[in-house]
């Protein structure tokens, strides 16, 4: 379950967050920079804030190159140590692309299914020819309520911005956060209907699942979006993409495999 978002305490916000130095970071190869508060992290990421604050070459120059990052995936999460949320459409500009308002406060009814229970118990098939005649089934949760904050709202693009920012919340120790991304990632795919416009951004986050080595980090992460593909699988073999996928990753191939067999990996 996420956790709620941080409430901001404006006092706080005034005496310690606003007056604190700028400190910069210059992210990924386009060495493109994100000037923050150097307090921002203090009471939601203690490896950020040591950084920003040590007595190392970090925290003497204020400045921190973070060479592996993404400048929209890393914006987002100092979006959420500001507000406690964050929308998923932000460019390298800075600018979001959809008018959707941040919410602070996450509202307290929602009642948000595990991954593992958002789709139907995958039926038995034959042996031959598993993906190309699996039947999809139709989903079975109950008591599911999506979720009334509107950021992220379903957009395929979406899909590995919610997981790449969950997987950077991971590493840095920001829960709620993490736990946020895993809900709105849940929540997209289980709305979300394929067709040929999105299934690239379909295969693109299953790339990233199985490609990017820090995703091991979120157990459930990997087994929602392998549960989404098992489901749709007879309309993503379709793709030539997918079928190389296929063959290329053992790994991915064998888990597509036991999870349409209706066996354990």
């Amino acid at each position: 379950m996420p956790q709620n978002p941080v409430r901001i305490n404006m006092a706080d916000f005034r005496s310690t967050l606003l007056s604190s130095a700028p400190f910069t970071f210059i992210i990924g190869k386009e060495q493109n920079p994100a000037i923050v508060q150097s307090n921002l992290f203090k009471d939601v990421s203690s490896p950020l804030h040591s950084l920003v604050n040590n007595a190392m070459k970090e925290g003497i120059e204020r400045r921190a190159v973070l060479e592996d990052g993404e400048w929209p995936i890393f914006a987002g999460l100092c979006e959420h140590a500001y507000t406690g949320d964050y929308i998923s459409s932000l460019s390298s500009s800075g600018k979001a692309s959809a008018e959707d308002p941040v919410s602070v406060e996450e509202p307290s009814d929602v009642n948000m299914p595990p991954p593992a229970a958002l789709y139907a118990e995958e039926e038995s098939i034959p042996e031959e020819s598993a993906v190309a005649q699996i039947v999809e089934p139709e989903p079975e949760v109950t008591h599911f309520r999506s979720p009334k904050n509107t950021h992220g709202a379903i957009e395929p693009k979406s899909l590995c911005f919610h997981a790449k920012l969950g997987v950077l919340a991971q590493r840095y120790l920001m829960e709620s956060l993490k736990d946020l991304c895993m809900s709105n990632l849940c929540r997209t795919l289980y709305n979300l209907e394929v067709d040929t416009s999105n299934k690239d951004d379909i295969l693109d986050l299953l790339c990233y699942v199985y490609e990017e080595d820090d995703v091991a980090s979120i157990a459930e992460l990997r087994e929602m979006v392998l549960l989404f593909v098992t489901t749709k699988a007879k309309t993503l073999c379709k793709k030539k993409r997918f079928k190389r996928m296929m063959d290329t990753n053992a790994l991915l191939g064998s888990n597509l495999v036991y999870k349409l067999s209706g066996l354990e990996s």
